[in-house]
């Protein structure tokens, strides 16, 4: 028995040394321990690079109308400083002004109260901008740390319902669900009108969830997509060929065409292409030789192909319009804009994707929307009803390789 309280006595010294010895000479174990915890406080506290302890710290948020004397003024700055700080920003920092809504933390003395020495502004969901205020004036950014995550979602379209109610039943985020429509629609801009889905449509993607500090803010790339549209299989893999990144279908063949479905990215059809129609503001039936898009005023018109402008100007029945001449065959017209976009006069060149114009209700209108006209060989058609060529499709050389690549892509979608 004396042997083992002999034992215990010893142990007990040895932990007591051993952790006494972990602190600062002098001082008690409880005294060691909160120094420890202090220092763990401290560690915690810091704010990109700057230890918060160190400052008087005051956060806020961006107000209506302020520009950067609204932010600085209030905290000893000279309107001369401010007026430094704006130059090096936009050379330095790519900071024009400050925005509405955005957070701003001013770390102010612990001396002089409302002496900011630094500012931290949220430029955007990606990107801060640091203000220097202690010494020499100057600005810098910061990127804020982006993580990409796979994620994998599938729905259905159901009665009354949309691509994006129905992403956004399966997504918490609603800025991801944005974005991941407006890609989905992307991709198959050339196969799919989205502007005529119907029930049971289904789909299923493979995407990138892109998130700042661990929070969702939008995607970044789709993999893979699979969309069932009136009971055909739409299927779509990026694959990069020839340095550039595309999109083709299980048979390599590419997604992409000369024309896109339509010239707005999302909307609905109020008019379709008819021979006889009930004009609404004429009162008389007649033929509608187009297709009516209805989206809000201001909506980017985009070019539906590569072309060159034939006219831009005002008609009393068009209202604002472009037209576009794209070779020998096709020609597209843009009617009832509340404004053409800048730039375009007969004899400029625009590209598939780029703004045109803007939704208006301009000419013989009744509300806000598009319409859409399409000639082949001089005649006025229904565009919905033509077959185009796609884009070049994997190449025979790269067929095997890309078989190879999708394979457990189309595995993954299958199995959703």
């Amino acid at each position: 028995m004396k042997k083992l309280l002999l034992l215990a006595s010893v142990v007990a010294v040895t932990f007591y040394v051993f952790y006494s010895c972990s602190f600062t000479s002098g001082k008690n174990i409880d005294e060691g321990i909160s120094t420890s915890m202090e220092k763990a406080a401290e560690v915690a506290n810091i704010f990109y690079g700057f230890n918060l302890n160190d400052f008087e710290v005051e956060k806020g948020e961006i107000q209506k109308d302020w520009t950067l004397s609204h932010l600085f003024l209030p905290f000893n700055v000279s309107q001369q400083a401010i007026n430094t700080l704006e130059n090096d920003a936009k050379k330095n920092a790519d900071f024009k002004y400050v925005t509405k809504g955005n957070n701003y933390t001013m770390l102010c003395s612990k001396n002089a109260s409302k002496n900011a020495l630094y500012c931290i502004y949220d430029k955007n969901p990606y990107e801060l901008v640091v203000f220097n205020l202690k010494d020499s004036l100057y600005a810098y950014s910061i990127k804020k740390e982006v993580s990409y995550k796979e994620k994998q979602i599938s729905g259905k379209i159901k009665e009354g319902s949309s691509l994006y109610m129905s992403i956004q039943g399966e997504l918490d985020n609603l800025a991801v669900a944005s974005e991941l429509v407006d890609e989905i629609a992307e991709t198959y801009a050339w196969t799919i009108d989205f502007f005529k889905l119907y029930p049971d449509d289904e789909y299923k993607v493979i995407f990138e969830e892109k998130s700042v500090e661990k929070n969702p803010m939008g995607i970044g790339k789709i993999k893979a997509v699979y969309f069932k549209h009136q009971g055909n299989d739409h299927y779509g893999f990026a694959y990069t060929q020839n340095n550039e990144e595309a999109f083709f279908d299980e048979k390599g063949q590419g997604l992409k065409k000369a024309f896109l479905k339509a010239p707005l990215k999302f909307s609905r059809i109020s008019s379709p292409f008819s021979k006889n129609r009930f004009h609404p503001v004429q009162k008389r039936w007649k033929a509608h030789l187009g297709t009516d898009y209805a989206a809000p005023t201001g909506t980017p018109i985009l070019a539906t192909a590569d072309g060159v402008v034939e006219a831009a100007h005002y008609t009393a029945a068009n209202g604002n319009y472009v037209k576009l001449k794209h070779n020998g065959t096709y020609q597209t017209g843009y009617l009832h804009m509340s404004k053409i976009a800048k730039g375009m006069k007969p004899g400029v060149r625009v590209k598939q994707g780029d703004v045109i114009g803007y939704v208006g209700s301009t000419g013989l209108a009744t509300g806000p929307h598009v319409c859409y006209r399409f000639w082949k060989n001089g005649n006025q058609i229904d565009h919905r009803k033509e077959k185009f060529q796609a884009s070049e499709p994997i190449k025979k050389d790269n067929m095997d390789a890309y078989l190879k690549f999708i394979a457990p892509l189309k595995d993954a979608l299958d199995e959703l």
